[in-house]
């Protein structure tokens, strides 16, 4: 009986002693995480995007399209890569651009890179394709297609209507929320179109500590100045306690540079949607590196 109470005594006085050690561990919210937007939290909606695409070229001639295409063993969407060498060729690349790629890896167009900076809208970019498309040699039916994937590229009601949020992404985001860390957004996003995303899911959005987007600052990744930008210069983060979540690799190095703990959100299969049980599990192995003690995701 003896031994029991004393070990109790014992336990208790350990308890109070590092009582105090724990409180001055870094609590959840000097933990901040930094999301993407394309590929993390938002995706194409694929039944929206086909809806569009049906209404400007016709139910008929676009059922035509997908069947000659099907027959002839053609991706019949591997056109859009047309638009962007046209923009390639037209408009060359300027040597102190950012290296801005497409979820192919392929680098985006000057003129595509010059909208996404908010240095021209999507208006003069879709006139331009459009006037391409009527005197090129295409078939009539192909430039149709071309003509109905350039409105869902560049005119941004329409594309905020073919896109959603990633629900795993969305859960993943308000648990980090809710259990107190500080959560923030930096994409390479148009002014114009994310203004109509942003009000079209403002309750979402309103969790977020902080976003900043390409088009307001003038800047795209993968720059090392946008991060600087974003991290340093508006949102004054603590760069050792933070954490950047972007599905393309390029997009990581900058912020790696930075001394940003970086985790890259993969697919459990090509073209799938981000495996946020494998993002926790990063996230929590970067957890344990600190000097943290609260509850972990």
């Amino acid at each position: 009986m003896y031994k029991k109470v004393t070990l109790l005594f014992v336990f208790i006085f350990y308890s109070m002693l590092i009582a105090p050690i724990k409180e001055s561990r870094v609590n959840n919210t000097d933990i901040h995480i930094v999301f993407d937007l394309g590929g993390v939290l938002v995706e194409t909606d694929s039944s929206a995007a086909f809806k569009e695409l049906i209404y400007h070229v016709g139910p008929i001639n676009f059922s035509i399209i997908i069947l000659i295409k099907l027959l002839t063993l053609k991706n019949p969407f591997a056109l859009d890569s047309m638009i962007f060498n046209y923009l390639s060729a037209t408009y060359p690349r300027s040597q102190y651009e950012s290296l801005a790629c497409d979820i192919k890896g392929n680098l985006l167009p000057q003129p595509m890179c010059d909208w996404l900076k908010g240095k021209t809208v999507s208006t003069a970019i879709l006139a331009n394709v459009l006037h391409y498309l009527d005197n090129s040699s295409l078939t009539s039916r192909d430039i149709a297609l071309l003509k109905a994937i350039s409105h869902v590229i560049f005119e941004p009601a329409t594309f905020v209507r073919t896109r959603k949020l990633i629900s795993a992404g969305v859960s993943f985001a308000k648990r980090c929320k809710q259990q107190g860390y500080k959560i923030y957004i930096l994409s390479n996003w148009d002014r114009e179109s994310f203004a109509l995303l942003l009000e079209r899911n403002a309750e979402f959005f309103d969790l977020f500590d902080g976003i900043i987007i390409s088009g307001q600052a003038q800047m795209l990744k993968p720059d090392a100045n946008i991060f600087n930008y974003a991290f340093n210069e508006t949102w004054h983060l603590n760069l050792e306690r933070t954490v950047y979540l972007d599905d393309q690799p390029e997009n990581l190095t900058a912020p790696k540079n930075l001394g940003v703990q970086t985790i890259l959100c993969t697919s459990k299969y090509s073209g799938g949607k981000p495996d946020f049980k494998k993002v926790t599990k990063k996230l929590k192995s970067f957890l344990q590196t600190v000097d943290y003690v609260s509850a972990i995701i």
